[in-house]
C-alpha cells in the first residue's frame, strides 16, 4: 500500500485484528514454516538423488544423468520436475554388472539418512516434523476458535440482556401509556364541559 508516496508491504504488524490481520498471521506463522520445510525436503530430496544417481552406472554404461531439475522458482516443492523419462538414465548399480542394485538401495536409504537441517533430520523425520505440526496447529487453533465462539455467545447475551427489546414487555408499557393517554383525555373533556356549564350559569 502507499504511504506519501511510498511503497509499503502489507504485515500483520500493520494490523491490530480483524480477518485481514487473521490471515497474514497464518501466513508469518504457520504457512511460511510449513511452506520452508516442504522446500527443504523437495530440494533435498532432488538433489540427493541426482547426486547418487550421478555415481552409479546405467544401463548404457555411463554415470547417470539428473533424475530432477529446479526451476526459477525459489520454492523447491513447486518448481520441482522429473529431467528425464528415459529409464536408461537411470544408474541402479555402482558397475555394469548384471543384477548391481547397490545405487537404489543408495537411493532408498536416502529416506532415513540425516542429510538435512545440518545432518541433524532424515526426510522421514522431517515430513513427520511438519505433519505434526499442522496437525497440533490445526487442533489448537480449532479450540481457539470454539473458545472465542463462546465468548462472543456470552457477549452478545449480555448485551441483549442490558439494550435488547422484549416485545412483550414493550406492549404491555404501550397500553399503559394509552390508557393513561385516554385517562387524561377525558379528564380535559370533563374539566371542559364543567367550564361551559359554569359560564352558562351566569
Amino acid at each position: 500500500y502507499d504511504i506519501n508516496g511510498q511503497q509499503a508491504t502489507m504485515t500483520s504488524n500493520n494490523l491490530a485484528g480483524g480477518q485481514l490481520g487473521g490471515i497474514l498471521d497464518f501466513r508469518s506463522q504457520i504457512l511460511d514454516q510449513v511452506r520452508n520445510g516442504l522446500d527443504a525436503i523437495a530440494s533435498g530430496l532432488g538433489q540427493g538423488l541426482n547426486d547418487i544417481n550421478a555415481q552409479g552406472k546405467a544401463p548404457t554404461g555411463n554415470n547417470g544423468a539428473a533424475l530432477f531439475s529446479f526451476g526459477s522458482d525459489p520454492h523447491a516443492a513447486g518448481a520441482i520436475a522429473m529431467a528425464t523419462n528415459d529409464l536408461n538414465q537411470i544408474a541402479t548399480g555402482n558397475s555394469s554388472v548384471v543384477g548391481d542394485n547397490s545405487n537404489v538401495l543408495k537411493m532408498l536409504d536416502l529416506q532415513t539418512s540425516k542429510t538435512l537441517n545440518g545432518n541433524s533430520a532424515s526426510f522421514q523425520q522431517a515430513y513427520a516434523r511438519i505433519v505434526s505440526m499442522v496437525g497440533s496447529k490445526t487442533r489448537e487453533l480449532a479450540i481457539t476458535s470454539a473458545s472465542a465462539s463462546s465468548v462472543l455467545e456470552q457477549s452478545n447475551q449480555a448485551i441483549q440482556s442490558i439494550s435488547g427489546v422484549n416485545l412483550d414487555e414493550e406492549a404491555a408499557n404501550l397500553m399503559r401509556y394509552q390508557q393513561a393517554y385516554q385517562a387524561a383525555g377525558k379528564l380535559i373533556q370533563i374539566s371542559k364541559d364543567m367550564f361551559d356549564s359554569l359560564l352558562r350559569l351566569e
